[in-house]
């Protein structure tokens, strides 16, 4: 999945250009049937002011994501983790998009 269209976390500011890679951690997730714990990757494109600004945007566009959140099987006691792990500054004429990749999943 290749979302193309920015998020409403993602139209609040346009200076920079930023890469933001997000690692999901402790994501219990029913997938092939059985609830498997789950963590995954994705890259989040977002354009504002600094990398601080960019690693909570694109932390807030993942927890937006009612399709992914809404089918958590986690306890209340045990919640889901979000990390943005690496945050790169791109060019503005990037071919790179604003929006996110698909979610590449592990099992934990």
């Amino acid at each position: 999945m290749l979302c193309l269209e920015r998020s409403p976390a993602q139209k609040e500011c346009d200076t920079n250009r930023y890469k933001v890679l997000v690692n999901g951690e402790n994501f219990y997730i029913v997938m092939d049937g059985r609830c498997r714990k789950l963590g995954f990757y994705t890259t989040v494109f977002v354009s504002c002011s600094d990398s601080a600004e960019a690693g909570e945007i694109a932390l807030r566009s993942i927890r937006e994501d009612s399709t992914l959140f809404d089918s958590l099987g986690n306890d209340p006691d045990n919640p889901p983790r979000l990390n943005a792990t690496e945050i790169e500054e791109i060019e503005a004429d990037s071919d790179e998009t604003v929006g996110r990749t698909g979610l590449a999943f592990y099992d934990e």
